[in-house]
């Protein structure tokens, strides 16, 4: 059988629904879905506060940045972006 690819990057309903009820992208649903404060997400990443608000409020999002948060909520990068 062959493994879809698209099974190593599935989000949760819950995170879907987020983004949809409240216009947010991935990356803020997650962190919300996830619990956490934009401080903690961000001092787990190793980015400031700022920048990963920023993040949140647009869709510009920087690869490395992206591969950083990932693996501080312990997710794929594919899962954060729309």
């Amino acid at each position: 059988m062959m493994k879809n690819v698209a099974d190593d990057a599935l989000i949760p309903h819950a995170v879907v629904e987020l983004v949809v009820k409240n216009n947010w992208n991935l990356l803020k649903a997650w962190r919300k879905h996830l619990g956490m404060s934009q401080k903690e997400l961000a001092a787990k990443a190793g980015i400031s506060q700022p920048a990963l608000s920023q993040m949140e409020n647009s869709n510009n999002h920087r690869d490395a940045t992206i591969e950083k948060l990932a693996a501080a909520m312990e997710l794929k990068p594919e899962q954060l972006v729309d």
